[in-house]
């Protein structure tokens, strides 16, 4: 049984995700490494 629904066309835009993201950065000192991550989050209606 397959998950998927068909949507129509004028609706695919919802299906992006255009919520609040936040780059997460961070740093190992003794290693001289960086790194950043993107989170994002959304709120079903």
């Amino acid at each position: 049984m397959s998950h998927f629904r068909p949507v129509e066309l004028r609706h695919a835009s919802r299906l992006l995700n255009h919520g609040p993201t936040v780059l997460i950065t961070s740093r190992d000192e003794s290693l001289d490494r960086r790194n950043v991550m993107a989170a994002a989050w959304s709120i079903a209606r």
